[in-house]
């Protein structure tokens, strides 16, 4: 799983947290129905992925570490790839931190570990602050959309 001790949103108070987190560490591969899977019964409102910036930001992205599974590595997305999740309130984006180290799943032929009994890879979820969630949803938001 992602090491996030270092990222100075773990430092936001409970009276600061947006209905916004921030997914880290997804396995390769995943897709939108992976992650409302992920969160079911917590009715995420939007998903949403920021543009790409190919370089880490400093108290931003998690620092990435190969999730061994059994030996196996399970391929990860990049830091840079940023993709964030809408609750309909923050108090319910607070229980769905509770999901935090739980693994997400993905499909069998993504080719995203070897062995075929891996299915799921641990994930890491951040809080995002307020002030940070309405200008991500302002100015920074690439809603993806079917068709």
């Amino acid at each position: 799983m992602p090491d996030l001790d270092h990222l100075s949103m773990n430092a936001v108070s409970k009276d600061d947290h947006s209905n916004i987190l921030r997914l880290h560490g997804l396995p390769s591969g995943v897709k939108p129905e992976h992650i409302s899977k992920f969160f079911h019964g917590l009715s995420p409102s939007l998903i949403f992925v920021l543009p790409s910036l190919p370089s880490v930001i400093k108290d931003w992205d998690a620092k990435q570490d190969f999730d061994t599974n059994n030996g196996m590595a399970v391929k990860r997305h990049s830091s840079d790839f940023r993709v964030f999740v809408k609750f309909q309130s923050a108090p319910v984006a607070n229980a769905a931190m509770e999901r935090m180290g739980e693994p997400m799943g993905f499909d069998k032929d993504s080719n995203v570990c070897s062995k075929s009994e891996i299915t799921g890879a641990a994930i890491a979820l951040s809080s995002v602050p307020k002030h940070v969630a309405n200008f991500l949803q302002k100015h920074m938001a690439i809603h993806a959309r079917k068709g």
